[in-house]
């Protein structure tokens, strides 16, 4: 991993943990699924022009224990499988490949020369979060990721984009 990958890594780390914080502290109704309050997750950081994961981590307090293999899991399946959609089809989410049937879920992202992908909440929030990251980090403008939400009927974005940019 090259020196400006490792800052970016460090940054999308920092930055989905503040996220994260800031939806289950203000919203916990939206990080909530099946009566468990979700308070982290992983997220996988992928290189587009690389085509490959660079990095996997554990962000916050993912819940309940037993699921981590399976966030983790999900994080990287959500990625790899945008990266060939993205490449193949033009897809710019995860979301627009979901198959809820086959465990396939939204969640990732292509932000700028990256793929943000996040497991540990309710879908959306998966989504929504790292669509706040990107913009956080100059990787994706707010009038796209709304763009992105809208397309993917994403409310938890909009909130989350309310909290953070008065909109």
């Amino acid at each position: 991993m090259n020196e400006f990958t490792a800052k970016v890594v460090e940054k999308v780390i920092e930055k989905t943990g503040e996220i994260v914080n800031i939806l289950v502290k203000n919203y916990p109704e939206l990080a909530t699924s099946k009566g468990i309050l979700k308070k982290g997750g992983y997220v996988s950081i992928y290189s587009l022009g690389a085509k490959r994961l660079e990095f996997v981590s554990i962000v916050g307090k993912p819940v309940p224990q037993e699921k981590w293999s399976a966030y983790s899991y999900n994080s990287e399946e959500k990625g790899a499988r945008l990266i060939s959609t993205h490449f193949e089809l033009g897809h710019m989410t995860s979301y627009e490949s979901r198959d809820p049937d086959n465990g396939k879920w939204g969640g990732a992202i292509v932000a700028d020369n990256y793929i943000l992908s996040f497991s540990g909440l309710p879908e959306q929030a998966d989504e929504a979060v790292m669509m706040a990251v990107a913009i956080e980090l100059d990787l994706l403008s707010l009038i796209n990721a709304e763009d992105i939400a809208k397309r993917n009927n994403n409310e938890i974005f909009a909130v989350l984009a309310n909290y953070l940019y008065d909109e």
